[in-house]
């Protein structure tokens, strides 16, 4: 009943147990023919992995990402935050979205098919592209940025770390001299690109002695003055403290009257028309509107009653 009325299905099994189940998307189809259907699964619903079960840490080790993050000598690492979750989520709100406006345009039914390892692979297109093109394989390179400018990374300061990037020559020229090294840029071990990436330990030397007289704060809005992309490596919770992001309003307060309680839960990540959303209760407890959802359905209270009893409930 519920799919009969529903415009999309969204469900989270491993491939084949929705089908077998019985509410796969032939079964919604055969409901509703326009329906939109969003399977996300680890895997995928096709191709020799569909079945297994799957994790983020587990697909991330999956997609060779895990060899990328750190460096060299302490690969494999997993990404802190299940990042893969998250990516699968966001590409199947979009594929959605985009599969509601093909189904008004067609008026047939639509399934988007997600996989965990597929999202995060794409969201590597850089790293897929070059194997495939050029038939280097990317290593791990710490905290130095994707281009490998010796003057990128994280580094020491008198109070603090600093990250920083500086990829463009006019980048690299306004850093030396915020930093006090334009003398260094003479010396020809570091006075052309190719040069410092050829002493790129030496030239990270000279950075950090520079970047030891000043605290991370104060490099960083120096270095941002001189439109050099350069911040202070935060905790989260100092980044969440940060007076940027709470006029950013990143964060929101939710009452749950349940509890009584009052509680900070992330908005959506971007701003609509210059103002923030996000969700306006809280999250569902298991269970909280089955019956009130079985009710809007047609089902009476014998009905509802007999699922419980039955353990369907």
């Amino acid at each position: 009943r519920l799919m009969a009325q529903a415009d999309v299905v969204v469900e989270n099994f491993s491939a084949g147990v929705a089908d077998r189940l019985g509410i796969g998307f032939e079964a919604a189809r055969a409901q509703r023919g326009d329906i939109v259907y969003c399977a996300i699964s680890g895997y995928g619903q096709t191709g020799p992995m569909a079945r297994r079960p799957a994790y983020d840490h587990v697909v991330q080790a999956a997609s060779g990402v895990t060899m990328l993050t750190g460096t060299a000598e302490s690969v494999p690492n997993r990404i802190g935050p299940p990042i893969f979750d998250y990516l699968a989520g966001m590409y199947g709100a979009f594929a959605v979205v985009a599969a509601l406006r093909e189904r008004d345009r067609t008026g047939e039914a639509q399934m988007v098919d997600v996989g965990m390892l597929d999202a995060g692979l794409v969201a590597m297109a850089s790293t897929m592209s070059t194997i495939a093109n050029s038939g280097i394989e990317p290593t791990a390179k710490g905290n130095t940025a994707a281009s490998g400018a010796p003057a990128s990374g994280i580094f020491a300061t008198a109070d603090g770390l600093l990250s920083m990037t500086a990829n463009q020559e006019a980048q690299l020229l306004r850093l030396c001299q915020v930093l006090g090294l334009q003398d260094t840029l003479r010396d020809p071990r570091f006075d052309s690109a190719e040069a410092r990436s050829a002493n790129a330990v030496a030239f990270r030397a000279e950075l950090t002695r520079a970047l030891r007289t000043d605290s991370a704060q104060a490099w960083e809005e120096r270095l941002s003055a001189a439109h050099v992309p350069a911040t202070r490596v935060r905790t989260v919770k100092e980044a969440m403290a940060d007076p940027h992001v709470q006029e950013r309003a990143v964060m929101q307060t939710l009452h749950d009257p349940r509890s009584g309680r009052d509680m900070q839960v992330p908005t959506i990540g971007f701003r609509w028309n210059r103002r923030s959303l996000g969700p306006d209760a809280p999250p569902p407890r298991l269970g909280e509107h089955t019956d009130e959802t079985l009710a809007a359905l047609g089902l009476d209270a014998n009905g509802i009653a007999e699922l419980r009893d039955e353990g369907v409930i």
